[in-house]
């Protein structure tokens, strides 16, 4: 007999006469472990069950023989004092964890096969049904391309319906964002989600027609809305490209004792950042300098988008100042001839 600690009982661990011929050894330290911890989980503890010899042959029929015993070991009382204590009877223990881990597996497994026909059938016709929805909108604003006048008024009857709709948007906001807004409402992630999307799959140059499979295919609009294209341009790489464009422009000179005196020659003809306050007459107070890395790329990043966004503005706006000056040209071509014939 020996005390359990973990039990808070004593416990005697009976062995039977079959077990007294046999001699064998655990080669693996594996198999002595589970059998122990096996007879400890049933409430029993295994003390010189099986004595040590120098053959394996027979370690898993003296495995198996013992497993046996522990199954069928009935629950036993002993006295100690006046206190009674009665052991847990193996097989219970065993079959309700059995039953616990069937449960769960069977659980888990269901939701399972719920979750794929789910994915190939109500999930899919959803996807299917909000990629075709995406897929008019992206074809509404591919009909908004282009300088014809068709697409000219179609452009200015988006902000026209957008300002009847009271919402409000920044100058440089793009069509297709306004486009899904007007459709789907101003919750500002939906809307971002979905407009990055299609602007991915306008910059893939995907058709309207191919929409719904450039998403399918490309594992869903998530995935396409989150992963970058191989060409774009990092943080580092937008800096570098201001930084050249930014020195052909000046705009002022600032200049005083302090900021002299905060002057470190390596970093002549280098960029900075200045934090000023701007004033009623234009002019700016400079409040501080700040040189680090970080917030200077951040910077230059932040100016390359604003400019990239202008350029494209004022792109568009040569390419419609070429037309309506190609169509003068034509007219007046047309009264010219007139007057000769």
């Amino acid at each position: 007999m020996k005390k359990n600690a973990s039990l808070g009982r004593s416990l005697l661990f009976i062995k039977p006469k079959y077990f007294g011929t046999q001699k064998n050894t655990f080669t693996s330290l594996q198999q002595q472990t589970l059998l122990s911890t096996r007879c400890r989980l049933k409430g029993y503890i295994m003390t010189n069950v099986i004595a040590q010899s120098t053959t394996s042959t027979n370690a898993n029929a003296t495995i198996a023989m013992v497993s046996e015993f522990v199954n069928a070991m009935p629950a036993v009382s002993i006295n100690e004092g006046n206190s009674t204590a009665t052991t847990h009877t193996v097989s219970a223990t065993a079959k309700a964890a059995d039953l616990a881990f069937t449960s769960t597996q069977k659980t888990l497994e269901l939701l399972t096969h719920k979750r794929e026909a789910w994915e190939q059938g109500a999930y899919r016709t959803a996807n299917q049904y909000l990629y075709q929805l995406l897929a008019e909108c992206y074809a509404f604003y591919k009909s908004m391309e282009g300088a014809t006048d068709a697409a000219k008024a179609k452009r200015q009857a988006l902000k026209d319906y957008c300002v009847f709709r009271n919402l409000k948007f920044n100058d440089s906001t793009h069509s297709i964002n306004r486009i899904v807004a007007c459709v789907f409402g101003v919750d500002r992630r939906r809307v971002s989600a979905y407009a990055t999307a299609l602007r991915k799959a306008l910059n893939n140059k995907v058709e309207p027609k191919n929409l719904v499979d450039f998403f399918f295919n490309a594992g869903g609009l998530e995935e396409v809305r989150t992963n970058k294209s191989p060409t774009a341009l990092t943080v580092n790489d937008k800096a570098a490209i201001a930084s050249k464009r930014i020195s052909a422009k000046k705009l002022g000179t600032v200049q005083s004792e302090e900021l002299k005196q905060q002057l470190d020659a390596a970093k002549i003809g280098a960029n900075t950042v200045l934090l000023g306050t701007w004033n009623a007459d234009g002019s700016i107070d400079v409040r501080a300098v700040v040189d680090g890395t970080g917030v200077l790329n951040a910077a230059l990043a932040s100016y390359y988008s604003a400019d990239k966004a202008a350029r494209e503005k004022a792109e568009i706006e040569q390419q419609q100042s070429t037309i309506q000056q190609q169509k003068l040209d034509a007219a007046q071509a047309a009264a010219d001839q007139a007057l000769v014939a």
